[in-house]
């Protein structure tokens, strides 16, 4: 698989599986929280790739995803 496939999620699209979240929380809770709103395979997989630490809001979340695209 290319990078380009991998990274085909949206910000918005990681977003949208992570409203209402309340943060702090870990990488393994906001994985947790998007499986459990239907992320796509491809979703879950873009956050396996964050760094392993605490994320205290949104703008981190989107922050880190535009550093692993």
């Amino acid at each position: 698989m290319s990078d380009r496939t991998f990274a085909s999620p949206s910000a918005s699209a990681l977003q949208r599986h992570l409203g209402g979240i309340d943060y702090p929380r870990s990488k393994r809770e906001i994985m947790d929280y998007a499986r459990q709103r239907g992320a796509t395979d491809a979703a879950i997989e873009a956050l396996d790739r964050f760094v392993d630490r605490e994320y205290r809001s949104a703008a981190e979340v989107s922050q880190e995803f535009g550093r692993i695209r």
